[in-house]
């Protein structure tokens, strides 16, 4: 039912290596299973990944991250929706640990939904369009004292308000 994978891949040019990770899940909806795959290709450092999206072998998007990735669309008469988003820490450059929630802009804390651990520092979140909006005004003033790491995606598909997938690839 849930599988996950990850091969490494030649590109054409035979000199450089990709790192392609699969991971699928299947839920029932209205009697009939519904498998949902995403998959990620990361061709390099500095290079957008390509993302493919696809339900029961049919392809439903693909595309790369260099842009928000949103599905978004039909599949066999159901409403499709979901993305990948990217999960997010931010760190505090001195001691390169995760930052003190209460060093945060409030603006970036309430509208990225950034919660703290027992010891009051902020930990991951994802960074959904929402917070998209804020994320870099309300955090580039603090740039050099904090700075922002992506350490994966997580990544939903939706068939009419059903969740099918939701699975996290690791950076």
């Amino acid at each position: 039912m849930y599988a996950s994978a990850a091969i490494m891949l030649l590109s054409m040019a035979g000199t450089s290596v990709a790192l392609a990770e699969c991971q699928s899940e299947t839920r029932d909806l209205e009697g009939s299973p519904a498998t949902a795959e995403v998959c990620i290709v990361s061709v390099g450092m500095f290079k957008p990944n390509k993302v493919t999206a696809s339900i029961n072998g049919k392809a439903v998007f693909s595309g790369t991250d260099a842009k928000d990735v949103i599905f978004d669309g039909r599949y066999q008469r159901k409403v499709l929706s979901g993305g990948c988003n990217e999960m997010v820490s931010i760190l505090d450059m001195a001691t390169m640990k995760s930052a003190p929630i209460a060093v945060l802009p409030e603006s970036l804390v309430s509208e990225c939904h950034i919660a703290a651990d027992a010891d009051g520092h902020a930990l991951p979140f994802e960074k959904d369009a929402a917070c998209s909006k804020s994320f870099y005004t309300a955090l580039g003033p603090l740039l050099g004292k904090l700075m922002p790491a992506a350490n994966a995606k997580r990544c939903t598909v939706v068939l009419d308000a059903v969740e099918v997938l939701s699975k996290e690839f690791k950076l």
